[in-house]
């Protein structure tokens, strides 16, 4: 196993994030699956037709919502009022200009064919638009070739089982895109959410403050050797992840993230025993 640097950690409490992330467990329940707890269930069932007939042709680009999350994790800093405001981040999301609406199904691609390859049988109709495409793995920088993108979001729709037609046209068109993405926003805050996390706020703030001290705890470097007086050996990524969490994470989950150079962790909300 390659030897990776302990990564820099924080712990941060960001609405999208638990937005977003309730957006994915409201996206299981409408699918049918189970979730957590009963909260995404009763909010599902209340999603209005419209509202889920466009959102069923937008999460493959999202991957359930999960595509959409990280997205905007990346491009929001620690201190911008949309990782805190629901007015500021829906304004934030609503002002997206369509440049970023096709980088988010760019990631959505890239995302969703590399779950297709490494997890998934080869489908004939995906196989054959990857063919088109010209390789099984494309990167940012053929999907960046004319004609090519469509292609790509064809084939990662046939992976989804989802329309092969209207997928694409969805992503091809961003304000159509941006609509949907907001209407589901909407639907989720409106139908729940919102009341969530006013109720919820004091509670994630004090489990920020309190995993913060544990993991100062944990990441304090210890010394080796039977007396304690060899080097120091600063805490590895899985003992991180049990001081923030108190709880394991399965080793093939691990083993990706020890590459990553630094980790994030942020308090949910209706996720039972699941980080």
């Amino acid at each position: 196993m390659a030897a990776y640097p302990p990564p820099e950690w924080d712990v941060t409490l960001s609405l999208p994030a638990v937005h977003a992330t309730a957006m994915v467990l409201v996206d299981y329940a409408l699918g049918g699956s189970s979730t957590p707890t009963a909260w995404p269930h009763a909010v599902a069932s209340r999603v209005p037709a419209a509202v889920k007939s466009e959102w069923m042709l937008l999460r493959p680009i999202v991957a359930h919502g999960t595509v959409w999350r990280d997205f905007v994790l990346f491009r929001l800093g620690r201190d911008d009022a949309a990782q805190h405001e629901w007015r500021a981040y829906r304004e934030w999301t609503a002002r997206l200009p369509d440049e970023e609406m096709q980088a988010l199904v760019v990631e959505g691609v890239l995302s969703g064919l590399r779950y297709y390859r490494e997890n998934m049988k080869p489908m004939p109709e995906v196989e054959d638009c990857l063919a088109a495409v010209g390789t099984r793995a494309p990167d940012r920088q053929v999907l960046a070739e004319r004609n090519v993108l469509p292609t790509a979001v064809r084939a990662l729709a046939a992976s989804w089982g989802a329309p092969v037609e209207a997928v694409p046209e969805l992503a091809a068109h961003p304000p159509r895109l941006r609509r949907a993405l907001l209407r589901m926003m909407d639907a989720v805050w409106e139908l729940g959410f919102g009341r969530l996390w006013t109720e919820r706020l004091p509670r994630l703030r004090r489990a920020a403050v309190a995993a913060t001290r544990r993991l100062e705890e944990a990441a304090a470097p210890r010394r080796s050797g039977a007396g304690g007086g060899g080097a120091a050996v600063p805490a590895g990524v899985d003992e991180l992840v049990l001081a923030a969490t108190g709880r394991q994470l399965a080793s093939s989950v691990l083993d990706k993230m020890r590459s990553a150079s630094r980790v994030v962790f942020f308090p949910g909300l209706e996720l039972g025993h699941f980080i």
